[in-house]
Protein backbone atom coordinates (compact mmCIF):
# COMPACT_ATOMS: atom_id res chain seq x y z
CA UNK A 1 0.00 0.00 0.00
CA UNK A 2 2.90 2.45 0.62
CA UNK A 3 4.46 1.60 -2.79
CA UNK A 4 1.34 1.95 -4.55
CA UNK A 5 1.39 5.22 -2.33
CA UNK A 6 4.33 6.13 -3.11
CA UNK A 7 3.77 5.09 -6.92
CA UNK A 8 0.71 7.28 -7.12
CA UNK A 9 2.63 10.03 -5.44
CA UNK A 10 5.47 9.60 -7.98
CA UNK A 11 3.15 9.52 -10.79
CA UNK A 12 1.79 12.53 -9.90
CA UNK A 13 4.71 14.72 -9.27
CA UNK A 14 6.01 13.29 -12.75
CA UNK A 15 2.71 14.70 -14.13
CA UNK A 16 3.79 17.81 -12.20
CA UNK A 17 7.36 17.74 -13.47
CA UNK A 18 6.18 17.20 -16.93
CA UNK A 19 3.32 19.97 -16.71
CA UNK A 20 6.02 21.99 -15.35
CA UNK A 21 8.40 21.94 -17.76
CA UNK A 22 5.71 22.47 -20.23
CA UNK A 23 4.43 25.28 -18.73
CA UNK A 24 8.14 26.34 -18.77
CA UNK A 25 8.39 25.58 -22.62
CA UNK A 26 5.58 27.78 -23.20
CA UNK A 27 6.50 30.87 -20.70
CA UNK A 28 9.82 30.90 -22.93
CA UNK A 29 8.25 31.13 -26.55
CA UNK A 30 6.14 33.72 -25.17
CA UNK A 31 8.79 35.56 -24.28
CA UNK A 32 10.69 35.24 -27.30
CA UNK A 33 7.14 36.37 -28.62
CA UNK A 34 7.41 39.15 -26.44
CA UNK A 35 11.36 39.93 -27.82
CA UNK A 36 10.22 39.92 -31.53
CA UNK A 37 7.09 42.04 -30.79
CA UNK A 38 9.56 44.37 -28.72
CA UNK A 39 11.69 44.43 -31.66
CA UNK A 40 8.78 44.50 -34.36
CA UNK A 41 7.51 47.56 -32.52
CA UNK A 42 10.88 49.09 -32.25
CA UNK A 43 11.50 48.78 -35.94
CA UNK A 44 7.98 50.12 -36.62
CA UNK A 45 8.60 53.02 -34.36
CA UNK A 46 11.97 53.81 -36.04
CA UNK A 47 10.10 54.07 -39.62
CA UNK A 48 8.14 56.23 -38.53
CA UNK A 49 9.81 58.53 -36.58
CA UNK A 50 11.99 58.60 -40.18
CA UNK A 51 9.44 58.90 -41.68
CA UNK A 52 8.14 61.83 -39.55
CA UNK A 53 11.06 63.81 -39.91
CA UNK A 54 11.18 63.40 -43.91
CA UNK A 55 7.96 64.65 -43.82
CA UNK A 56 9.51 67.39 -41.44
CA UNK A 57 11.99 67.88 -43.33
CA UNK A 58 9.74 68.34 -46.40
CA UNK A 59 7.45 70.79 -45.35
CA UNK A 60 10.69 72.92 -43.99
CA UNK A 61 12.04 72.99 -47.72
CA UNK A 62 8.54 73.77 -49.04
CA UNK A 63 8.03 76.62 -46.67
CA UNK A 64 12.06 77.96 -47.70
CA UNK A 65 10.70 77.64 -50.81
CA UNK A 66 7.41 79.78 -50.64
CA UNK A 67 9.26 82.04 -48.36
CA UNK A 68 12.11 82.57 -51.30
CA UNK A 69 9.49 82.96 -53.71
CA UNK A 70 7.60 85.76 -51.74
CA UNK A 71 11.01 87.65 -51.30
CA UNK A 72 11.20 87.03 -54.85
CA UNK A 73 8.19 88.44 -55.73
CA UNK A 74 8.35 91.51 -53.38
CA UNK A 75 11.64 92.41 -54.60
CA UNK A 76 10.79 92.31 -58.34
CA UNK A 77 7.73 94.31 -57.64
CA UNK A 78 10.45 97.48 -55.71
CA UNK A 79 12.62 96.79 -58.27
CA UNK A 80 9.28 97.65 -60.88
CA UNK A 81 8.41 100.75 -58.67
CA UNK A 82 12.26 101.97 -58.92
CA UNK A 83 12.09 101.59 -62.08
CA UNK A 84 8.67 103.84 -62.68
CA UNK A 85 10.42 106.08 -60.19
CA UNK A 86 13.62 106.32 -62.67
CA UNK A 87 11.21 106.77 -65.32
CA UNK A 88 8.97 109.62 -64.05
CA UNK A 89 11.72 111.36 -62.46
CA UNK A 90 13.51 110.88 -65.71
CA UNK A 91 10.84 112.19 -67.77
CA UNK A 92 10.17 115.20 -64.85
CA UNK A 93 13.74 116.17 -65.18
CA UNK A 94 13.55 116.23 -69.22
CA UNK A 95 10.24 118.02 -69.23
CA UNK A 96 11.76 120.76 -67.47
CA UNK A 97 14.52 121.03 -68.97
CA UNK A 98 12.34 121.34 -72.50
CA UNK A 99 10.20 124.31 -70.64
CA UNK A 100 12.84 126.04 -69.66
CA UNK A 101 14.85 125.93 -73.20
CA UNK A 102 11.64 126.73 -74.58
CA UNK A 103 10.72 129.60 -72.52
CA UNK A 104 14.31 130.97 -73.17
CA UNK A 105 14.24 130.59 -76.69
CA UNK A 106 10.24 132.37 -76.25
CA UNK A 107 12.36 135.19 -74.54
CA UNK A 108 15.12 135.78 -76.77
CA UNK A 109 12.37 135.83 -79.82
CA UNK A 110 10.76 138.59 -77.66
CA UNK A 111 14.00 140.27 -77.40
CA UNK A 112 14.52 140.09 -81.17
CA UNK A 113 11.41 141.23 -81.75
CA UNK A 114 11.79 144.24 -79.85
CA UNK A 115 15.47 145.50 -81.48
CA UNK A 116 13.37 144.65 -84.50
CA UNK A 117 16.31 142.28 -86.10
CA UNK A 118 18.54 140.20 -84.73
CA UNK A 119 21.75 142.22 -86.12
CA UNK A 120 20.62 144.45 -83.71
CA UNK A 121 20.02 142.17 -81.36
CA UNK A 122 23.52 141.08 -81.39
CA UNK A 123 24.99 145.00 -81.01
CA UNK A 124 22.77 145.33 -77.77
CA UNK A 125 24.08 141.47 -76.21
CA UNK A 126 27.68 142.72 -77.43
CA UNK A 127 27.52 146.30 -76.29
CA UNK A 128 26.17 145.03 -72.59
CA UNK A 129 28.92 142.19 -72.14
CA UNK A 130 32.08 144.04 -73.52
CA UNK A 131 33.86 144.99 -70.17
CA UNK A 132 37.47 146.01 -71.55
CA UNK A 133 39.69 145.03 -68.59
CA UNK A 134 43.01 144.79 -70.52
CA UNK A 135 42.95 147.64 -73.31
CA UNK A 136 45.29 150.62 -72.53
CA UNK A 137 45.90 153.93 -74.10
CA UNK A 138 49.20 155.59 -74.13
CA UNK A 139 49.71 159.11 -75.12
CA UNK A 140 53.03 158.17 -77.54
CA UNK A 141 53.07 162.37 -78.57
CA UNK A 142 50.86 165.05 -79.76
CA UNK A 143 48.15 163.75 -81.53
CA UNK A 144 48.93 160.10 -82.00
CA UNK A 145 47.34 157.57 -79.58
CA UNK A 146 48.92 154.11 -79.01
CA UNK A 147 47.06 151.13 -77.58
CA UNK A 148 49.26 148.54 -75.78
CA UNK A 149 47.65 145.20 -75.01
CA UNK A 150 50.53 143.53 -74.12
CA UNK A 151 54.00 145.23 -72.74
CA UNK A 152 55.49 148.54 -72.58
CA UNK A 153 58.36 147.87 -75.01
CA UNK A 154 56.65 149.59 -78.08
CA UNK A 155 56.12 152.29 -75.67
CA UNK A 156 59.33 152.58 -75.10
CA UNK A 157 61.00 152.36 -78.69
CA UNK A 158 58.29 155.18 -79.48
CA UNK A 159 59.51 157.54 -76.79
CA UNK A 160 63.07 157.15 -78.21
CA UNK A 161 62.56 158.10 -81.67
CA UNK A 162 60.03 160.74 -80.65
CA UNK A 163 62.94 162.14 -78.43
CA UNK A 164 65.88 161.49 -81.42
CA UNK A 165 63.74 163.56 -83.71
CA UNK A 166 62.83 166.39 -81.39
CA UNK A 167 66.91 166.66 -81.25
CA UNK A 168 67.00 167.10 -85.26
CA UNK A 169 67.59 170.72 -85.92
Amino acid sequence: IQRANIEIENQITNRQKTETEKKKGEHEQALRLVDVEREKVAAETKVKVANILAEGKKKAAEIDAQRELEVAVVELQVAEREAQSVQILGKAAADVERMKNEAEARGAQMLVAAFGSPQSYNLYTFAKHFQPTDLRLIFAGPGTFWTDLKSFEQVGASKMLEQTQGKKP
